[in-house]
């Protein structure tokens, strides 16, 4: 076997990073989408018109995207054998991949040894599906005056729980649009109902309540 020096390994390990990172629903369109699932079919051809076309919905359907009134991701169990097992193996590559590099040991050491700086890809992700829900034109502002009015007047500190009632009370949105609310930021994993009249930040909320702090002003 040829021998191979430090830095020529090093320049080896550092495509495996870059690949993976590259993979992140932050940077990468398609696990942009596979990450937003699942959507009902209208709201995913408003917002990908060309790839849910007549032209492109074939293509989508091989790699996996299960198309119907709501728009999903083939589990690969029932489509073994197949190009279909694409879209879900991906999910899984990614869910790994986010595990890897939410250690901080692992960034640290591998940022070290080849001189570049690698994220938290999951804390990553999150902020940008704050930055999308943020930049909705009819939920998003009203979307952002709920997670302001949880942070300043929950009395829990790590979960932010208040009740409906409550963020009427201290918001002015009428109950009916607050519940919308909710189940948009549930949607986006951000938020969750504690109950059916309450709602609390989700575990990957609670996590990364600086990131939505930030956020906020």
């Amino acid at each position: 076997m040829e021998e191979i020096t430090i830095e020529e390994f090093k320049k080896h390990i550092r495509n495996i990073v870059n690949c993976l990172i590259n993979l992140a629903p932050s940077r990468n369109r398609f696990t942009q989408m596979i990450f937003l699932l699942p959507k009902n079919l209208g709201e995913m051809t408003e917002t990908y018109p060309h790839l849910f076309s007549k032209e492109g919905l074939p293509f989508l359907i091989q790699l996996g995207i299960r198309v119907g009134e709501k728009v999903d991701i083939e589990p690969a169990y029932g489509v073994r054998g197949t190009s279909k097992i694409f879209a879900d193996n991906i999910r899984d590559i990614v869910n790994r991949t986010f595990e890897l590099f939410r250690k901080e040991e692992v960034r640290k050491v591998l940022g070290k040894w080849l001189e570049m700086e690698i994220p938290d890809l999951r804390k990553e992700w999150f902020k940008q599906k704050l930055q999308i829900v943020f930049s909705e034109p009819t939920l998003g502002e009203d979307a952002k005056r709920v997670l302001k009015t949880m942070s300043e007047k929950s009395s829990s500190e790590y979960w932010w729980s208040i009740t409906i009632d409550d963020l009427e009370r201290e918001t002015g949105i009428s109950k009916d649009r607050l519940y919308v609310i909710c189940d948009f930021l549930e949607e986006f994993d951000i938020a969750k109902k504690y109950s059916p009249d309450g709602i609390q930040l989700s575990d990957i909320g609670s996590e990364f309540k600086e990131v939505i702090k930030e956020m906020l002003v």
